[in-house]
């Protein structure tokens, strides 16, 4: 095999590795002209010492090797792991080459403002374990607290401004990302100049009486999903799968302020912390999630990156390439 480069990769690379971590290699090959002519050329080629049907351990070994054409296809999509490879450093490099070379030295080429498989991850990932958990865990915070303001009957028509200011702000203090308060907000392309509470994206004229508040939460409360209510109570939860979310979501933070990635991650002893199930999912966990999602959309948008890859500058990059080959054989 006519290897282009071979890396160290997965947590090792990121600094998230544990004791049960195993081994991940990364590489990317050059397939020879002959193959590129058949009809089914190998793009993959895969290694593991681990079983199919069992979790690897910190003894396995897994390598994957991508041909130099789909290698370039993922990264031109903005693919993870491809982008984990541009930024690999030195010291994770275990063999390279010119074209290796030639490719780091252009992959600011391969970033664009719509690097959609990194805030696609997060989101998946985001909606699946719920960022939901918390907003539920909020939207019970408040019917809780309302509730408990509404036991007398003659206190059936409380209106949400005579809620003492403290205890407004008591609210917004416990779930700052979900509960706030708003003196106007955007509707229809107009601004509305009205005082409200908003939890989790519903929004409360401080006329309303406490009671249709509660009654609203609680119907909203009622549609979250079984998998919410798990997050909420920090159960059910795929740790492992959040600190990826959460990694890959700080990675193109990175990329989007500074350009460049650094390995170790900058995050490494939070997104350990998260995967080892360390920290509580409704307030620590799901808020730096959700917060996270929304400054990378930010930064993207504000990015002075292109839309997308100039694809043709590859075509002829594996076209350069394979030119030389042709000079070597001829």
């Amino acid at each position: 095999m006519n290897v282009i480069v071979k890396m160290i990769h997965g947590s090792h690379l990121y600094g998230l590795n544990t004791e049960y971590s195993d081994m991940d290699y990364k590489g990317v090959f050059l397939p020879s002209l002959s193959e590129i002519v058949q009809l089914n050329p190998t793009h993959e080629i895969r290694h593991s010492t681990g079983s199919d049907t069992e979790k690897n351990t910190s003894e396995d070994i897994d390598t994957v090797f991508y041909s130099l054409q789909k290698f370039l296809k993922m990264a031109c999509d903005g693919e993870t792991i491809a982008i984990d490879m541009l930024f690999a450093p030195d010291e994770m490099i275990i063999e390279t080459s010119e074209i290796w070379e030639d490719i780091r030295k252009h992959r600011h080429l391969l970033l664009t403002k719509n690097m959609k498989a990194f805030l696609g991850y997060c989101k998946r990932q985001a909606a699946k374990y719920g960022v939901r958990g918390s907003r539920l865990k909020a939207i019970e915070t408040v019917i809780g607290f309302l509730d408990s303001s509404l036991n007398n009957p003659t206190d059936k028509e409380m209106k949400l401004n005579t809620l003492h200011k403290e205890a407004i702000s008591y609210l917004v203090s416990k779930f700052p990302e979900h509960i706030k308060v708003l003196n106007g907000f955007e509707k229809g392309g107009k601004f509305i100049n009205k005082k409200v509470l908003q939890v989790c994206e519903s929004k409360y004229d401080f006329t309303c009486s406490t009671r249709h508040i509660v009654d609203s939460l609680k119907k909203k409360y009622d549609a979250y999903g079984h998998r919410a209510q798990q997050a909420k109570n920090n159960e059910g939860i795929d740790w492992k799968a959040i600190s990826h979310a959460l990694r890959a979501g700080y990675q193109l933070k990175e990329i989007y302020e500074t350009g460049n990635l650094v390995y170790p991650l900058r995050k490494a002893d939070f997104l350990l912390k998260v995967k080892k199930g360390e920290l509580d999912y409704t307030t620590e966990v799901a808020p730096a999630l959700d917060m996270l999602i929304h400054e990378v959309e930010m930064l993207a948008s504000k990015s002075n990156f292109p839309e997308a890859v100039d694809r043709e500058f590859w075509f002829n990059f594996i076209q350069d390439v394979y030119d030389v080959e042709l000079d070597k054989e001829y």
